[in-house]
């Protein structure tokens, strides 16, 4: 009948808006911290700008996407933090995200783009593209269960399950009624 029926809070993340349980929303909101741009390839140009670029000083927005959970009221009731959770010493280096970083001034980290929630395992699964990895997390605790992603000669994890699967930069995440998991893999890595 064209009523409004639930209006959240204003978030800046588009990719990601789930319902799960009794009238709750699950969805992507982008956080920055300052962190340090790693030596590479793209160390010069940052100094060039002005940057330090070291690998260790605080000076470069880092963002990533937090995950939050909100009743029909629009109250927050639950989050998960992924700068409590990752390490940022994993992060790409051979897709061009630290170049895409020189041009936009802040470095898109975790690129989470993706959300699922399985009720009947209380988890949630979320892919985050810039690290190759889908991350299995135990709702309400938000201990992470398992890392799937690519092998530790990419960086991006040392403790990744599945390694051989070789999807990489995916989008989506979704499981199906067999537990199977359908992700859209980029394969910028292949």
């Amino acid at each position: 009948n064209g009523n409004i029926i639930w209006e959240g809070p204003y978030w800046q993340n588009k990719h990601e808006l789930i319902g799960v349980l009794d009238d709750k929303y699950l969805f992507l909101k982008n956080e920055n911290i300052l962190g340090p741009i790693p030596l590479g390839e793209w160390t010069v140009p940052f100094q060039n700008l002005g940057y330090i670029a070291d690998g260790e000083t605080l000076e470069f927005p880092w963002v990533a996407q937090y995950i939050r959970m909100f009743n029909k009221d629009g109250d927050e009731i639950w989050n998960w933090n992924p700068f409590n959770h990752f390490s940022m010493e994993d992060y790409d280096t051979f897709a061009g995200t630290w170049e895409s970083a020189l041009l936009n001034l802040k470095y898109g980290w975790t690129h989470s783009n993706s959300l699922w929630f399985n009720e009947s395992e209380s988890a949630i699964y979320l892919s985050s593209r810039s690290l190759s990895r889908i991350t299995k997390i135990d709702y309400p605790s938000g201990n992470i269960i398992w890392i799937m992603g690519p092998d530790k000669k990419f960086g991006l994890g040392m403790e990744n399950i599945c390694t051989d699967l070789g999807f990489s930069m995916q989008h989506h995440i979704q499981q199906l009624d067999n537990g199977n998991l359908l992700l859209f893999d980029n394969g910028n890595l292949s």
